[in-house]
């Protein structure tokens, strides 16, 4: 696949969250040439992958996939999202940003003038296909620092000692780091905690299935008592689970890397 280079201001005015605003580091490239957005696009159709569709604001936003490309038309159809009133302000804004993870890359393209259509029964949004496709080469599996100006919390499951919530310091696609766990819980590395939850900022609490990797017990500077450190990886993620977390480390700045 052939691609060129593109400066920063090309790459952040190509869509919100590009490389100029730190948003994520890495090599940036736009992808011109008609038949490699077509396939760009048609392989995020056929491994659906998950596309993220912003609104204004940095947490608002819709979660959906591509449903089909027709170049001879010059028209791609994605899925509604779940919240109608997101699916309503995105059919009257004139510009859609979307972006996904695929692999090591990071794909974002800008649909404009989008339009509802009727796809195998159900409403869908149409709009044309794209001029060009902003690649971003990254490490999937890098980890990150949580940092002060987005949270993240998580709730575990204990079972019979029932639900405590704790604070993510780490996140990654493969897993989270955690403390301030109950010192009187007695957990094992291998151990799965299922039905847990993880709040991401604007999206509310999102189901995970947890494996405990390792224990670790610290004493921060200043502090008396010592805290309890889990890092945990998710058993099986969902896709939808998968594409938040995406949605929410390629926001956070470059400097945010363990």
């Amino acid at each position: 696949m052939t691609s060129s280079p593109t400066d920063a201001s090309t790459a952040s005015d190509a869509v919100p969250g590009g490389p100029a605003s730190g948003a994520a580091p890495g090599n940036e490239y736009v992808v011109r040439s008609r038949t490699e957005i077509v396939a760009i696009l048609a392989m995020l159709q056929r491994e659906r992958d998950p596309v993220t569709i912003q609104l204004k604001g940095e947490e608002d936003f819709v979660l959906s996939s591509v449903l089909a490309v027709d170049p001879d038309a010059d028209r791609i159809v994605l899925a509604y999202g779940l919240d109608k009133p997101r699916n309503a302000a995105l059919l009257r804004a004139k510009r859609l940003a979307c972006e996904s993870a695929h692999r090591d890359s990071k794909l974002q393209f800008v649909l404009q003038l989008p339009e509802e259509t009727i796809f195998q029964g159900a409403p869908a949004f149409m709009a044309a296909l794209p001029p060009y496709v902003c690649r971003l080469q990254r490490r999937r599996e890098r980890r990150i620092k949580v940092p002060k100006f987005a949270p993240l919390l998580a709730t575990l499951d204990f079972g019979v000692l029932g639900k405590v919530q704790v604070e993510v310091v780490d996140i990654s696609m493969n897993g989270i780091g955690m403390i301030a766990c109950p010192a009187d819980v007695v957990l094992e590395p291998g151990e799965c905690l299922n039905g847990c939850e993880i709040r991401l900022p604007g999206t509310g609490a999102v189901a995970a299935d947890l494996r405990v990797a390792h224990i670790k017990d610290l004493t921060p500077s200043g502090a008396d008592q010592p805290v309890r450190r889990i890092g945990c990886e998710f058993i099986a993620p969902q896709a939808e689970l998968t594409a938040l977390i995406e949605h929410y480390i390629v926001r956070l700045p470059a400097d945010a890397a363990a």
